[in-house]
């Protein structure tokens, strides 16, 4: 399909990153040279200093990482061990999936993937070797992508190919991808599919890749498929739109999502539906090894149709606690 140019705006994508803006103290050598301290408003040259020098933070500096043209949408950013900050993005005005890397003294921008419009819902993470990877989502060919560079280069692969990754945009502008990488360097996915089985088009569902190291095979399977909702209405559930995936202390992944269900109220006698309705509300799976377990965080109050969770963030700390910023 050609693309078509249009007019947008001209947009930037930024970092915030934190930098000393401690006041400049010069030593009186005696009282007739005395010199009152001076604050500097602004760093000097501040985009090149030295990961060093730039660590000790007290306050935010503003840096232009690519000014390409529209671009910036979809970011996700990881550190990686020697301290290399990468961001992920999506730059829409040549629809492609970006990459940019702190490399000691500015910011390096690459393509990573061109081919057709991808790398919206980017999400990126660090190997054992300090090399980035990249899921993304790919609108042209409706499938989920992987990302990876291996310290020179890029490739870019499907994610469980064969299987329902994305049939038809499920996302539709909106959304998030999960993805993780554990200490065997093998990768998990959380992902948004609608279902094939049922008749009509609006039952969705959080499904899961994993791609093992060892023998490069792909796992997939169903996370939750509309669990706890009224068995006449499994037609209609809204299950992962958003997620976001971590590994957890046992080494499985961990997932907090978003999911819509429909619960009725039914005449005790005839067993009439008196009336349905959504319970919207942010989820949790956890992996076993051979099943997910699932609990609801937060429902919307009874009667209120509004989701309590969107766009949302699970983090592991190095306890082993987990924590949903929703």
């Amino acid at each position: 399909m050609p693309r078509v140019q249009t007019t947008v705006p001209i947009m930037m994508l930024f970092v915030l990153i934190f930098t000393s803006l401690c006041p400049l103290v010069i030593t009186p050598i005696n009282e007739e040279t005395a010199v009152e301290e001076t604050d500097i408003d602004m760093p000097i040259n501040a985009e090149y200093w030295p990961a060093g020098a730039r660590s000790s933070a007290t306050a935010w500096l503003k840096e232009i990482v690519d000014n390409d043209g529209d671009t910036g949408q979809w970011t996700s950013s990881a550190i990686a061990d020697d301290g290399t900050v990468w961001v992920a993005f999506y730059s829409a005005a040549g629809r492609d999936l970006k990459v940019a890397h702190w490399n000691g003294w500015s910011w390096d921008v690459d393509d990573v993937y061109t081919f057709g419009d991808i790398g919206k819902y980017s999400e990126i993470a660090i190997d054992s070797d300090d090399n980035p990877r990249i899921a993304s989502y790919d609108i042209t060919n409706a499938v989920l992508r992987i990302s990876r560079h291996d310290g020179s280069s890029w490739s870019t692969n499907t994610v469980a190919p064969g299987e329902n990754t994305g049939d038809g945009n499920p996302y539709a502008g909106e959304g998030r991808i999960g993805f993780a990488i554990d200490d065997s360097d093998s990768e998990w996915f959380s992902f948004y599919v609608s279902d094939d089985s049922t008749s009509w088009s609006g039952d969705y569902n959080l499904s899961f890749a994993n791609w093992d190291s060892s023998d490069e095979s792909w796992a997939y399977g169903t996370i939750d498929n509309g669990l706890g909702e009224d068995g006449d209405y499994d037609d209609y559930t809204d299950a992962g739109q958003f997620s976001s995936l971590q590994i957890g202390a046992d080494g499985r992944p961990r997932v907090a999502y978003t999911c819509a269900i429909v619960n009725t109220l039914s005449d005790p006698v005839t067993g009439t539906v008196i009336s349905a309705w959504y319970d919207k509300s942010l989820r949790y799976a956890a992996f076993d090894g051979s099943g997910w377990g699932i609990n609801d965080i937060h429902i919307n109050e009874s009667g209120r149709n509004y989701w309590p969770a969107w766009w949302l963030q699970l983090e592991i700390d190095s306890n082993g606690n987990e924590y949903v910023a929703y």
